[in-house]
């Protein structure tokens, strides 16, 4: 089952969002942070890690995934547009992200399907 199939909710599901972090001071990895945020009635998970290697990123967001579908939970990766095709979730960029044209553009030409979009918009 892909996130299209719960949108319809979507709003109700942001309500509370948990940004993932790996804290290793305190033993905690991504996935430890999600199943907590989940077990605890979280319906929205962003996974936002900028130091990992890519197929660490991508291992860990397929975990986070999973965990997320069993949920019903909406999931998404920040800023990593490749990673939300090959995974068909969300993505959600930040202010010094390529501008959003691009996004689609890379986006589109990974996958036939689409997902959804979320951009921060302020001051940088």
């Amino acid at each position: 089952m892909s996130h299209r199939n719960r949108l319809p909710d979507w709003g109700e599901r942001l309500k509370l969002l948990v940004i993932t972090e790996r804290v290793k001071e305190l033993g905690r990895d991504h996935l430890d942070v999600a199943e907590a945020a989940l077990h605890g009635g979280c319906r929205a998970i962003q996974f936002r890690d900028k130091e990992i290697a890519d197929r660490a990123f991508v291992e860990a967001a397929r975990g986070i995934q999973e965990r997320c579908l069993l949920h019903g939970a909406l999931f998404f990766v920040n800023d990593r547009v490749d990673v939300a095709a090959v995974l068909d979730c969300g993505v959600h960029l930040g202010l010094t992200w390529r501008p959003s044209w691009t996004a689609v553009s890379t986006w589109g030409s990974t996958t036939s399907t689409w997902g959804w979009l979320g951009m921060s918009w302020g001051r940088e």
